[in-house]
């Protein structure tokens, strides 16, 4: 597999001015669930089984909710509470829509990271994977969105941006080339890939341009195979 440049990392300094345009929380990770990701992982909720008076869900919910919180055992809570669980309800609505927003938030400013990477390397992509990209990731997009705060912070310094698309397009182009020589055109070869190349998933988890490069191939040769284009 060929080896990513070693000109700098793209990532790092656009992840920088994320961090300066305080649109990336200091020290988080670009990497992860997308925020569409996250809201559907987010779905399913306890609270939906409140209804099932019984130990097991008592038990479940305050174990997350009341235990570490204020050190009152699960018995002794589901005891007082009775089987309307009211202030149960109140404790972990607020503990699970704390910790979900900042999940939230955190996807955002990934979002904003990742698509701040395709805009740099729009060029080296193909122009339905970044109309696709801009439709996935539209809460960002736009003059006053996360991924233009960061790419503001850099095209102040026209040499630096230009090094930056340069080092983007090449990762890209690496990812596309190595999709393409390992056969890499479907969701279900990029997962066989991901779980048995550790090289490759290495390198597409933590090198974004990269990651990009080989999902654009996927998403061409799904298109294709769909619509014959």
């Amino acid at each position: 597999m060929p080896g990513i440049p070693a000109t700098g990392s793209v990532d790092r300094r656009l992840i920088q001015a994320a961090e300066d345009a305080k649109v990336l929380p200091k020290g988080a990770s670009p990497h992860g669930k997308t925020a569409a990701e996250t809201k559907e992982a987010q779905k399913p909720h306890l609270l939906g089984k409140v209804g099932m008076t019984g130990g097991l869900v008592a038990a479940e919910a305050l174990h997350h909710g009341l235990e570490h919180a204020s050190g009152v055992s699960a018995g002794v809570a589901a005891a007082l509470l009775g089987p309307g669980l009211t202030a149960l309800k109140l404790l972990y609505s607020w503990d699970k829509a704390h910790r979900e927003g900042e999940a939230l938030r955190d996807a955002y400013a990934r979002d904003s990271v990742n698509l701040a990477v395709v805009y740099a390397a729009a060029s080296a992509l193909p122009p339905a994977y970044v109309a696709k990209m801009r439709v996935d990731l539209k809460p960002v997009d736009g003059e006053r969105g996360g991924a233009m705060k960061i790419l503001n912070r850099v095209m102040v310094n026209d040499a630096e941006w230009q090094t930056i698309k340069r080092q983007a397009e090449e990762h890209v182009r690496i990812g596309c080339d190595t999709a393409t020589r390992l056969n890499v055109t479907s969701k279900e070869g990029l997962e066989l890939r991901l779980k048995n190349d550790r090289q490759f998933a290495v390198l597409y988890q933590q090198d974004i341009a990269f990651k990009h490069g080989v999902d654009s191939v996927v998403y061409d040769n799904v298109q294709r195979q769909l619509y014959g284009k």
